[in-house]
């Protein structure tokens, strides 16, 4: 009769130092990834806990196919040790701690350390394949991998388990399973291909290396050899993925929105417009290339061409503040203020305390004939940031528009003595001025204005002019 091989070992104490003692290559793998999580949050600062930027995550060595198939294959080693967040690393370690434990006790460290690397590679290689593009990172993988060799290993050795042993086990191994799809569907840069890669590779590996009979073996020549087999066939994957990307379509997308990037910070707009459309022709469509050329059309004055470009951004991602932004903008130079005045609201809706934001939303309400608007804008936006000298001048030219000349004149003028050389607001004291019927002092704040260069906005200029024409006598003060 065979025996039957259980978990369960009552020489092993539950202690801390027996764990270690007992299994070694667990500890390691899980202290490597707690160190690096914490290396990050160093680098990163507080936000890493939670949510690593993608610039942190990259420079740990996350896995992203421009870059790991243009000379940093270590990246297909490193993205395992990299988490997106303490949650993520947390249910991780978790069970890497738990399924390490049982696949060290039975099959030793060395055929852990073989199987766990095989697994991680084989899972990198495969997220790499299909999801070239992906940011992805973590542990899930490996982890699979040894979910996998077990999976493996019970296969080959079933005469001598028990029922119960194999139903926990399913239960176990099921509930992980469905917790890494969960994962990878709710958190950005987890890929549910890696899960896939790792669970094969895992399960192959384990089949070569799980002893043959009921008693553990140390390492063998098979083992070695098992080893070897594998890595050559990643070796072989790699090559074959690497191909696949290096030539694929989407990378080429990417590659030509990098360089668009880079002409457009040397003003080479006509080429990163070429560059741009190369890359959305090869089906590289993120929101941030239909941003970049809005942006390049809108400094190429095709405010048409921008605000189409806005629009697919916007459908891409509905909570683009840049989108929202610079539509507003191309609408304001197309002459269609309702609507620039509709896409600053969405921006200052999304983002409460852009106060730069707030300004250009009173200008334009300002603009558009709406005073109460303007002057609610302008005061959020002093709220915000208090001390800057145009805002004062902003709400002092508002107010005395709405007939409020003493708020007005105590608003330009905090706005003065914040800012001396601010001719905008001398130019406002003088239309103030202008419209209470003080032309002596309307005259001198205008010529203030113009020794210190003032350049008004052609509404301005127009407003002041018409002002001037109902006053034919004061025609000087031009």
């Amino acid at each position: 009769m065979p025996t039957e091989i259980s978990l369960e070992n009552k020489a092993i104490e539950s202690s801390l130092l027996n764990y270690i003692k007992n299994y070694p290559t667990t500890i390691i793998l899980i202290a490597a990834n707690v160190l690096i999580f914490v290396l990050m949050i160093f680098k990163g600062g507080p936000t890493t806990i939670l949510s690593p930027e993608s610039k942190v995550l990259i420079s740990f060595g996350s896995n992203y196919g421009p870059l790991t198939t243009a000379g940093q294959s270590f990246r297909l080693v490193t993205c395992g040790f990299v988490h997106v967040g303490l949650l993520h690393l947390f249910m991780n370690m978790i069970v890497l701690g738990q399924i390490g434990m049982v696949v060290e006790r039975l099959l030793g460290s060395s055929r852990l350390i073989g199987i766990y690397f095989i697994g991680l590679i084989g899972a990198s290689l495969t997220s790499l394949w299909l999801n070239p593009l992906t940011l992805s990172a973590g542990a899930s993988g490996a982890i699979l991998a040894l979910i996998g060799a077990f999976g493996a290993f019970i296969y080959r050795r079933r005469k001598f388990l028990s029922k119960e042993f194999l139903d926990s086990f399913k239960k176990s191994s099921m509930v992980y399973i469905l917790y890494l799809g969960l994962m990878g569907t709710l958190i950005p840069n987890i890929d549910n291909a890696a899960h896939f890669g790792g669970l094969f590779f895992g399960f192959f590996s384990g089949l070569i290396l799980s002893p043959a009979n009921s008693k553990k073996e140390f390492w063998t020549l098979r083992d070695t050899i098992g080893v070897s087999f594998m890595l050559f066939v990643l070796f072989i994957w790699w090559h074959f993925v690497q191909g696949n990307v290096v030539n694929s379509s989407k990378l080429k997308g990417y590659n030509a929105y990098e360089l668009a990037i880079k002409e457009l910070k040397t003003n080479n707009y006509n080429q990163a417009i070429l560059s741009l459309n190369k890359a959305i022709a090869n089906g590289y469509v993120d929101d941030s290339v239909y941003l970049a050329r809005a942006q390049t059309y809108f400094l190429l004055k095709a405010y048409r061409k921008s605000l189409q470009d806005c629009n697919s951004a916007v459908q891409l991602n509905p909570k683009s503040i840049l989108a929202y932004t610079i539509r507003g903008f191309d609408f304001y130079h197309l002459g269609d203020l309702d609507l620039n005045i509709k896409d600053l609201k969405r921006v200052v809706k999304l983002d409460p305390s852009n106060y730069g934001m707030y300004e250009l939303l009173s200008l334009s309400s300002l603009e558009n004939g709406a005073y109460t608007d303007a002057l609610l804008a302008i005061n959020k936006a002093i709220d915000l940031k208090p001390g800057q000298s145009a805002f004062y001048d902003r709400r002092g030219f508002i107010l005395g528009l709405m007939g409020n000349f003493k708020e007005a004149y105590n608003s330009l003028e905090k706005s003065i003595n914040l800012d001396p050389t601010n001719a905008g607001a001398y130019f406002h004291l003088g239309v103030i001025y202008l419209l209470s019927n003080n032309y002596q002092q309307a005259k001198y704040y205008f010529d203030k204005s113009k020794s210190l260069h003032y350049s008004c906005d052609e509404w301005e200029a127009n407003f002041v002019n018409k002002l001037i024409q109902q006053y034919n006598a004061h025609n000087n003060l031009r």
